[in-house]
């Protein structure tokens, strides 16, 4: 049998030009070297999808708000180390609280800082209401058209849980295909997506591990980063890399140092970089803190989320940490039903 070479290599120049996904072993040999272009070096790519997890009121969103609005103010630096935007631009998704909460988060993280001048097209908050998948279908082609009338550097799903395209998030086949609705945005906008996610319980305590964060291998294998963001003694926090296929192993075995200041909502790079075994959560002072919602409430239908932190901060002196915890397991206890956008009423 004869095999005419020229046809078929004729054939596959034309599929190649026809379908970008498409490509010859002489256009990988020809290609351009091929480096790790970094939106916030040495952790977060330019362009793909990573998942920043950890427990309840460790401090993930306002890790992720603090950063979108560093890139929005044109900063070349993220916690002392380098920051390469190409839109100066970063998108804010916002289930769990309504925008009265991240605007108070804002103008916390804002007031006293360096961010001088303003850059109103730098930052853009969405806050969709999600109650079911026809909802969720309409909320990625409404991310999709914001990304293609102003693009970002990064986007946040704050969080994953609430955008979960389907009833059992330890399935890993539906947890992978909400994670591919990310990856197919992340790369047809040349953006980095950064989910909100959550870890397992029973990993609060241990050594942080990629196969703690929950959707289990379906997430894992989808997404190009993850990081766990551990509490530590008082106002302690590690970011501890469990996913960097591009990261040197330095970054992999040691966790990075942070400090949360609560009156401000910012961290500081501290300068230590951590063994990872050498990490151990405190969620101690959570765990033996018993608040009184009835106090709390009063003769209150309902609070807000922002209210409640202020309420027990002024009547108890308790943290952000240990409220948010508090409140997640007063939810699970019956004692108080989370309603939507961060609102909260005591079950009577």
């Amino acid at each position: 049998m004869n095999i005419n070479t020229n046809s078929i290599l004729t054939d596959l120049r034309s599929l190649t030009e026809e379908h970008k996904d498409s490509f010859t072993l002489d256009d990988l040999l020809n290609a351009s070297e091929v480096k790790q272009d970094f939106l916030w070096e040495p952790y977060f790519p330019q362009k793909g999808t990573g998942v920043l997890a950890g427990q309840p009121g460790c401090g993930k969103g306002m890790l992720s708000l603090y950063l979108s609005l560093t890139i929005a103010f044109g900063k070349d630096k993220f916690l002392d180390l380098p920051l390469k935007t190409r839109y100066g631009s970063s998108l804010f998704i916002e289930t769990e609280d309504g925008h009265e909460e991240i605007a108070f988060r804002t103008q916390k993280i804002l007031r006293g800082s360096d961010f001088q001048k303003v850059n109103n097209a730098g930052f853009f908050l969405i806050t969709p209401s999600l109650t079911n998948n026809h909802d969720k279908e309409k909320f990625f082609q409404r991310l999709s058209n914001q990304l293609q009338h102003k693009p970002a550097d990064l986007v946040v799903i704050s969080s994953l849980g609430d955008i979960f395209m389907g009833d059992d998030m330890n399935n890993n086949l539906q947890m992978r295909q909400t994670a591919s609705r990310f990856d197919m945005i992340a790369k047809q906008h040349d953006t980095f997506v950064l989910l909100i996610h959550h870890i397992n319980k029973v990993a609060y305590n241990k050594k942080p591990n990629q196969a703690d964060i929950q959707g289990g291998s379906g997430l894992i294998q989808k997404v190009r980063f993850a990081a766990n963001l551990i509490p530590g003694e008082k106002n302690k926090r590690y970011f501890a890399v469990t996913k960097g296929n591009q990261i040197s192993k330095s970054y992999r075995d040691n966790a990075l140092s942070l400090d949360f200041d609560e009156n401000t909502f910012r961290f500081i790079n501290n300068g230590k970089n951590i063994p990872v075994d050498q990490i151990s959560s405190d969620d101690t002072s959570s765990k033996n803190v018993k608040i009184d919602w009835e106090i709390v409430f009063k003769d209150k239908d309902e609070l807000k989320r922002s209210e409640i932190l202020k309420i027990c901060k002024d009547i108890f002196d308790k943290g952000r940490a240990t409220v948010d915890e508090n409140l997640r397991k007063a939810v699970e206890d019956g004692i108080l039903i989370n309603r939507i956008k961060g609102t909260y009423c005591l079950v009577k």
